[in-house]
C-alpha cells in the first residue's frame, strides 16, 4: 500500500508564511547483513598499490570483457548469462571488500565501446552501493544482473549513441519514445 504524503505545518520567517513542507518520507528496511563468508577482508593498506592496482586492473577487464558478452547475446534467454554475469559480480564484490582501487576504474570507457564500458560502471559502481548498504550477497547477485542489464534497450540506439555531434531534437525524442 502507498502512503499518502502529509504536508507539515506552514514554517513562518519574519511573520511569512511559506509552502508548508512535506512529511518526512517514511524510513527504509534496515538491510539485511552481508555474508562475510565469500571473502575475508583483508586491511587493503598493508597490499602495495601496484598490486592492488594490477588486480583492480585485471577484475575490470574481465568485468567490461563479461558486459560485451552479454550485450552481444541478447537474443538468448537471460538464465542462460546468469551464470557468467553472477560468476564476475562476485569477483567485483570480492575484490570490492579488499580493494579500493577497483572503484578509480569506473572513469574508464571507450568511445568504441561505450555501452560496454558504461554496463560495468554501471554494475561496478551499483555493487559497491549494495556492498556500502549491506547488502546481502543474494541481493548483490541479482543487483549486479540488473545492473549489467539495465540498458539492454539501448543496442537498438546504437547510432544514436555514438554520434560524435550533440544529440538533434529528432534523435533525443527517438531515443526517449
Amino acid at each position: 500500500s502507498t502512503a499518502a504524503i502529509q504536508a507539515g505545518p506552514p514554517i513562518t520567517l519574519d511573520n511569512k508564511t511559506a509552502a508548508p513542507q512535506p512529511a518526512p518520507a517514511p524510513a527504509l528496511p534496515a538491510p539485511r547483513p552481508s555474508d562475510p563468508g565469500r571473502l575475508k577482508k583483508e586491511p587493503a593498506a598493508e597490499i602495495p598499490y601496484r598490486d592492488l592496482d594490477n588486480q583492480a586492473r585485471r577484475v575490470y577487464g574481465r568485468l567490461v570483457a563479461q558486459s560485451e558478452e552479454f550485450l552481444k547475446r541478447t537474443e538468448q534467454p537471460y538464465t542462460e548469462q546468469y551464470r557468467a554475469v553472477k560468476s564476475v559480480c562476485v569477483q567485483v564484490i570480492e575484490t570490492l571488500r579488499i580493494n579500493p582501487v577497483l572503484l578509480t576504474y569506473s572513469s574508464y570507457s571507450t568511445s568504441d565501446g561505450y555501452l560496454a564500458g558504461h554496463t560495468a560502471n554501471t554494475t561496478l559502481l551499483s555493487l559497491a552501493i549494495g556492498l556500502n548498504y549491506g547488502l546481502n550477497d543474494q541481493d548483490l547477485d541479482v543487483l549486479g544482473f540488473c545492473a549489467m542489464a539495465h540498458d539492454i534497450g539501448m543496442l537498438q540506439y546504437t547510432r544514436l549513441y555514438n554520434k560524435d555531434t550533440r544529440l538533434t531534437d529528432e534523435d533525443f525524442a527517438e531515443m526517449t519514445m
